[in-house]
């Protein structure tokens, strides 16, 4: 392949490395002959990475914890199959984008307030949710255990800068709102264990005055 450079530029776009081997020691992506010449005048506007030699691709923002730093709002919520996803919606890309992250990527002191808004909308009475949904997803309680007391239960020493994020929440107030669940999920198996019932004793009732009248039929 060494030899061939219409081969090699074919590897080089598939593999996506747009400044590779000894071309990225000299740094001159002005004068490489690798790539196609579209990539090749792109790039010259770029800076390239010395160590990879791949274009730098736009992507999510972290701070040294990992946790994502760009603004966003909780959309939904769910169960996956190593951790609890969220599916977010980002406040500084074009409108309606959305992305689903892993909670651990957004656990922390400064979104408390962003689970709250969305548990709080779900317990809006005209956004009633069923027995069915409330089991299926993660609830308040589930969200406290996980991040742990901490990341919801947090002070400021008097004097202290409080900063923005923290005046649109309080512990008490998301305590409020695991109590609001667990005790509506309550009612709604109380009203299904009832409804279960109501039909256990009208398929008895059922059964039998079939019964009865197929005995009724045969005298």
């Amino acid at each position: 392949m060494a030899g061939d450079s219409s081969s090699q530029n074919a590897a080089l776009v598939a593999a996506n490395l747009h400044f590779p081997g000894v071309e990225r020691i000299v740094q001159d992506k002005a004068s490489s002959t690798a790539g196609p010449p579209s990539s090749r005048t792109r790039a010259k506007c770029q800076t390239l990475p010395t160590a990879l030699g791949t274009l730098p691709q736009p992507g999510q923002e972290y701070d040294g914890d990992g946790v994502l730093t760009e603004a966003f709002c909780i959309l939904q919520i769910r169960w996956g199959e190593l951790d609890v996803q969220c599916e977010v919606e980002w406040g500084s890309r074009p409108s309606g984008e959305t992305s689903w992250v892993d909670l651990s990527a957004i656990l922390g002191q400064q979104h408390a307030h962003l689970f709250a808004q969305f548990y709080a909308s779900l317990l809006k009475k005209e956004r009633a949710l069923s027995l069915q949904e409330m089991d299926g997803m993660p609830s308040p309680r589930d969200i406290m255990n996980i991040a742990g007391r901490e990341n919801f239960d947090f002070h400021f020493e008097k004097g202290e800068s409080i900063p923005e994020w923290a005046r649109c929440f309080s512990y008490r107030t998301f305590v409020g709102l695991v109590r609001r669940w667990d005790k509506q999920r309550s009612k709604l198996q109380a009203l299904e264990v009832a409804k279960q019932k109501a039909q256990t004793r009208k398929a008895k009732t059922q059964k039998g005055n079939n019964l009865k009248l197929k005995t009724e039929s045969k005298k």
